[in-house]
């Protein structure tokens, strides 16, 4: 249940390579239909509904020290849109109501939880946190409507807090959610990726000659319903489309996605700002 160390630069051992272009094409390629050539309805969507964050990591350009964004909090009717338009195609990936954020500063998260369980049955219910809002009562009412829950638990000294020590000594106990939770020990000092080249303690952020995954998979919802490129531009720097007038699907397979993928399956280098600076392995 808990992980020492964590580090997004480098692929998980389950998908080690010495080759991480062709590690990255062959995941591309996993997501083509093999039957008529068509990209598949992404995996993976994240739904941030706010877009604040209580800490302030130097890592993390979304971190309370360094958002740039005009605060933001998704509307109750925005929210049932998406989950009424991903129930209309029956859509079973994962739903994770998260982003650049801490979603625990959404008082209504245990609500959206279950009415996300309720209105897509199988799909994966996923959370991210920092833990640092979590008590032992909260994490067992979320719990009842999240497949997964990871926690970044971030202690230069990697011990885990009073709060998070009671959850996992109670999952350790009882055995209850002991496979659905995950505690990442994480540096709060630490260097990650550039984060598109906006990670506020990189001076390195020149970005490898790869093409990138993410497009192909991962769809990255804002409080206001626009949809930007992936979960490295936080500031909404690009926007594929507006939830509140469209689809997930329509935005999935419109003309601002299908343009950044014919880039990005080549090369980060030549897709624009960010993608130029971008050194992220997925």
């Amino acid at each position: 249940m808990i992980y020492n160390k964590y580090d997004p630069l480098t692929p998980r051992e389950d998908h080690a390579t010495d080759d991480p272009p062709r590690y990255i094409k062959e995941r591309i390629e996993s997501q083509i239909k093999p039957d008529d050539s068509s990209l598949r309805l992404f995996g993976a969507i994240e739904i941030e509904t706010i877009n604040r964050c209580n800490l302030s990591c130097p890592f993390c350009p979304a971190g309370r020290a360094f958002d740039k964004r005009d605060f933001a909090l998704m509307s109750e009717k925005l929210f049932e849109k998406i989950i009424q338009d991903l129930k209309k195609k029956s859509y079973k990936g994962k739903v994770a109501l998260y982003s650049n954020n801490e979603p625990f500063l959404d008082q209504r998260l245990p609500v959206f939880l279950q009415y996300t369980k309720q209105e897509l049955p199988e799909a994966q219910t996923s959370i991210y946190t920092n833990g640092s809002l979590l008590t032992l009562e909260t994490f067992l009412a979320v719990m009842k409507n999240l497949d997964s829950m990871v926690i970044d638990h971030y202690s230069d000294d990697l011990q885990l807090s009073e709060n998070v020590r009671e959850i996992y000594d109670y999952c350790v106990k009882t055995g209850v959610y002991h496979q659905n939770l995950r505690i990442s020990l994480r540096k709060y000092h630490e260097e990650l990726t550039s984060r598109g080249g906006l990670a506020p303690n990189r001076s390195s952020k020149a970005a490898p000659d790869w093409p990138c995954f993410l497009p192909f998979y991962q769809m990255i919802v804002r409080p206001t319903g626009h949809v930007s490129l992936c979960c490295s531009d936080p500031y909404g720097h690009y926007t594929m489309g507006d939830l509140n007038d469209q689809t997930p699907e329509e935005v999935w397979y419109g003309e601002a996605f299908t343009r950044k993928r014919q880039l990005l399956k080549e090369s980060r280098l030549i897709a624009g700002d960010l993608c130029n600076d971008c050194d992220m392995v997925k």
